[in-house]
């Protein structure tokens, strides 16, 4: 089977970019919608504690809609489908 390398890697590289973007948008609704006119401290406390959050819900559609588009063509699909498959203990 042949692994499309190029759009798997453009894929989590544009993930990895989405998920930056949330975390600023996030922050960016905060600071101007949520909790207006405070210190920069008080945001990037925010940004350290919200980040994590931020990752784990924004994090599923976005790397879901990226596996989506890399594994598009079937033999990519299937290269990918078999890598959970491989037993741990012998290695096969």
């Amino acid at each position: 089977m042949k692994i499309r390398w190029g759009p798997a890697c453009a894929g989590a590289l544009i993930a990895e970019v989405g998920q930056i973007a949330a975390a600023f948008g996030w922050v960016a609704i905060y600071s101007s919608l949520v909790n207006p006119r405070q210190p920069m401290a008080t945001y990037q406390a925010h940004a350290q504690a919200s980040g994590p959050w931020v990752s784990i819900i924004a994090g599923a559609p976005i790397f879901y809609a990226a596996s989506r588009w890399i594994a598009r063509s079937l033999p990519t699909a299937l290269a990918l489908d078999e890598a959970p498959r491989l037993d741990v203990r012998t290695g096969t």
